[in-house]
């Protein structure tokens, strides 16, 4: 039996930490307008010089990326959670034990990054998906696949409609939302930090787990995590050189079909704003599917894929760019830092957006190159694996970060 270890450097697959990579962008690019335009005023961006831009950047940022980005980090988890267990169970180690270690170190991380940094965490409810995705680690394919299917499109649609049938519209959470967002506001022009803390701790229970669309955004995410790990069990990415033709085709339908059904859902909304809200799950999924199809076809160019390392290293260390991108929005928005809320329009979100994750791209091309693990990564690991892990990279190490061998 092979000691207790994570995957090293050479078993990792160049396309996934790609995609991650730029999910984690459309992640960063989108909580930045989010959280600009859900805790400001209404007006409050009308007056910019950037208003007419932002006119047309808004809507483009809602066409292309919005809930994409998170929807493709969700199918990576799954996809993550299946290769992990595949890669355990062949070294003859305890994958159950492991694994679950490793998703309750997940969620502490998420809990402490919660109520002490940002709003809108995603850690604490992958891993309380990830629990409940492990118990689906010997279903079959395909039941592993219509489960997926049905919980990541109709999860959103059933709570609704349950939700109309069971109460009058407006629904009693709609005004602790707006209260929440006008007391956010004043707390985060403030300069203080404590308040802002007891803030994330009130919101925590009063807009996140104690509103109905939790369990709808639980449910999709185990949803696209199944359908991760079925992907997975296909072994498509593991052999994405033999199935560059099925790639490009496959991108093309899925990219075409999900702006098709964009379109329709801003149709819907005009009719029915329920209706629409019950079907973003539709074209969310197939888009994200059709940009991960795309760059998988994208990489197989040598020189897209080497002009991609950086992104490729953010990939590589996802979860403490995450954490460093909240970080970011805490001191560049918020009355304690530079508080540039009531300026980022969506033209400057995404700009900041650019700029920081370029930053973000460079530091962690140069941490790759030196270290086995992004910092974070390798607390994680350390705990997870009980004993500390290696951490600076040895010569023979380095000579597999390049992309192309």
């Amino acid at each position: 039996m092979r000691g207790s270890a994570p995957i090293g450097t050479n078993e990792r697959i160049q396309e996934i930490d790609i995609i991650r990579g730029f999910a984690l962008f459309g992640v960063l690019w989108l909580n930045l307008v989010a959280q600009a335009y859900i805790l400001v005023p209404a007006g409050t961006f009308d007056g910019l010089a950037s208003a007419r831009i932002d006119a047309v950047i808004g809507p483009i940022a809602d066409l292309l990326v919005s809930d994409k980005a998170m929807a493709l980090f969700s199918l990576l988890f799954g996809y993550g959670f299946a290769m992990i267990l595949r890669r355990l169970e062949s070294r003859g180690m305890d994958a159950g034990t492991i694994f679950l270690r490793r998703t309750a170190i997940l969620f502490v991380i998420g809990i402490i990054h919660i109520w002490f940094v940002w709003f809108g965490d995603i850690l604490h409810v992958y891993a309380l998906m990830g629990f409940v995705l492990y118990l689906t680690r010997n279903w079959s394919n395909r039941s592993l696949l219509i489960v997926g299917l049905l919980l990541a499109l109709f999860s959103k649609g059933a709570v609704e409609a349950v939700l109309q049938f069971l109460y009058d519209e407006p629904f009693p959470w709609w005004i602790t939302n707006d209260v929440a967002a006008a007391r956010h506001y004043e707390v985060l022009q403030s300069n203080s930090y404590t308040a802002y803390v007891g803030e994330l701790w009130w919101a925590s229970w009063e807009t996140m787990w104690g509103m109905p669309f939790y369990i709808h955004y639980c449910a999709t995410a185990l949803g696209r995590f199944m359908l991760g790990a079925w992907i997975f069990r296909q072994g498509w990415l593991q052999t994405t050189s033999t199935l560059r033709p099925e790639f490009r085709r496959w991108s093309l339908i899925l990219i075409g079909s999900g702006f098709v059904l964009t379109v329709v859902g801003f149709g819907l909304d005009k009719i029915n704003g329920v209706v629409a809200y019950s079907f973003s799950s539709f074209p969310q999924l197939v888009l994200a599917l059709g940009y991960g199809a795309a760059i998988v076809v994208l990489c197989q160019n040598e020189r897209f894929r080497n002009s991609m390392v950086g992104v490729a290293a953010v990939g590589r260390t996802a979860l403490t760019n995450y954490l460093l991108q909240s970080i970011m929005y805490v001191f560049v928005l918020f009355g304690f830092g530079f508080g540039l809320i009531r300026f980022l329009g969506a033209t400057l979100c995404f700009a900041l957006a650019v700029v920081f994750f370029t930053l973000q791209a460079w530091v962690s091309l140069w941490w790759v190159e030196r270290f086995r693990f992004g910092p974070v990564e390798w607390v994680w690991r350390s705990l997870t694996y009980g004993k500390r892990q290696p951490f600076r990279l040895v010569t023979n190490d380095k000579s597999r970060l390049n992309p192309t061998t």
